[in-house]
């Protein structure tokens, strides 16, 4: 069985135990555990012994979230160049939340439209692949919004001339950031952080971002410096933690090969 660094994993009576492995972290979630969980349901995904999967997390808690050392790790490669820094936070947070989304396809059983191999097999097969995973997002009463995939991937599908299009979409979705064209009548999306080896089928719901209570503002508030009141007045403001919420049904994926 493989090493990881944030996970253990067993494998006993056809069931599959992954678990979470960074208790004196509260098993945060650092940039190891993004990778690695993709590389184990992978495995899952091709091995037949497995029946059932047992997600859980080493000691008292599941998990504390989002480790926040790995954004803080960013800072160490922050430049002076504004657009350069925005581009390196972006892929940082882009990549956290792609490949939790990916990760939910993965773990929807019967969620795949296909394997499609990219040496042999045509474009309009793939295609072909795309349409039959985006009905299975359909059949679950969720209405698919977009495609997400490598540029690799996006490139491959530019070539195929008879239904690869870039007109015909809103302007908003014309453009949005990554907008590589459409296919199966759904805007294609492209990432430098999705990988080679599948395409996703997705609500743009998929991962969405939950407030457990709003921000609250109160103020202002006078402020004195030695009896006297200073020019600018001061507020105080409160701030509650958020976190994800995948929705599996929304997506579905085509594996390449």
């Amino acid at each position: 069985m493989t090493q990881y660094s944030a996970f253990s994993v067993e494998l006993a009576d056809n069931i599959a135990h992954v678990q979470i492995n960074r208790p004196e972290k509260i098993n945060a979630m650092n940039a190891a555990f993004w990778s690695e969980i993709v590389e184990i349901f992978q495995w899952i995904d091709d091995t037949d012994e497995v029946r059932v999967v047992v997600l859980s997390g080493n000691g008292k808690h599941f998990s504390s979230g989002i480790d926040l050392m790995m954004l803080a790790g960013v800072a160490n490669e922050l430049g002076k160049d504004v657009g350069r820094n925005a581009r390196l936070l972006r892929r940082k947070i882009d990549k956290d939340i792609l490949w939790k989304g990916l990760t939910y396809a993965l773990k929807q059983a019967n969620n795949s439209g296909g394997t499609w191999t990219a040496a042999s097999d045509q474009i309009s097969v793939l295609a072909n692949y795309i349409g039959i995973a985006k009905v299975k997002v359909h059949n679950r009463n969720y209405m698919p919004t977009g495609i997400v995939m490598s540029a690799t991937n996006a490139d491959r599908l530019s070539n195929w001339t008879d239904g690869f299009k870039r007109d015909g979409f809103p302007n908003a979705v014309l453009n949005a950031a990554g907008f590589a064209g459409g296919v199966k009548g759904l805007p294609i999306y492209m990432s430098t952080e999705f990988p080679d080896g599948y395409i996703q089928i997705v609500n743009r719901e998929l991962v969405a971002h939950r407030v457990m209570q709003p921000m609250t503002i109160f103020g202002p508030f006078p402020s004195y410096d030695n009896g006297q009141l200073v020019a600018q007045d001061q507020y105080y403001m409160e701030e509650f933690n958020g976190s994800y919420v995948p929705v599996p049904e929304k997506t579905s994926y085509v594996k390449v090969a």
